[in-house]
Formats: C-alpha cells, sequence, structure tokens
C-alpha cells in the first residue's frame, strides 16, 4: 500500500502513536456504475445478446445524463450506434408469429 503524507513535524513528538497515513482515493459511484454497464453491455453483446445490450445502454443515457458522467454518455451512444439495426432472435421470433397465422 502506497502512504500519503508525512504528519506534520509538531505531531512527530508524540512517539509511536502518530504516523503516515496510508493514500486514500474516492470513486464516484456514478461513474464506477456506468462504467460496469458499458463493460456488462458490451459483453452481451460479445455474447450476441444485441436485446439485452441496447436495453443497458439505452438505461445508461436515460440514468446518467449530467455532463459528469458525459465521456460514460458518448460511449453508450457510439455504441449503439454500431449494433445492428435488428436482433435475429426477435426477427425470428417475429417470423415464427407470422407463420401461426
Amino acid at each position: 500500500m502506497q502512504t500519503g503524507t508525512e504528519p506534520p513535524s509538531w505531531m512527530k513528538g508524540w512517539g509511536h502513536h502518530v504516523m503516515s497515513q496510508p493514500l486514500r482515493t474516492a470513486v464516484d459511484p456514478n461513474a464506477l456504475t456506468a462504467a460496469c454497464m458499458l463493460r456488462t453491455a458490451a459483453q452481451l453483446v460479445a455474447a450476441e445478446r444485441v436485446a439485452q445490450a441496447r436495453t443497458l445502454y439505452e438505461r445508461l443515457l436515460s440514468r446518467y445524463s449530467s455532463s459528469e458522467l458525459a465521456y460514460y454518455v458518448d460511449q453508450a451512444k457510439e455504441a449503439l450506434l454500431s449494433l445492428p439495426a435488428s436482433d435475429p432472435s426477435l426477427v425470428a421470433f417475429r417470423a415464427h408469429q407470422n407463420l401461426s397465422h
């Protein structure tokens, strides 16, 4: 683990109770969630589950529209544009419906 800043010299006089504090980082939970959604949607596309990926990308766009998360929104928009126009399983389902009538 990396160490953060050293304590001020006036505190070092207190002995072994004073030590360097660990480096702390903060993560924006919304950014983390958006990144995970992008990764999951990409995995769904790779598994040929395009409809589910499309739903996840669209959910990301509707949920995280703030300018602070513009990177993730842009990534989702680009991914949506790259998806096939129709999902093969949906087309097959529709074709099957038409045959039964």
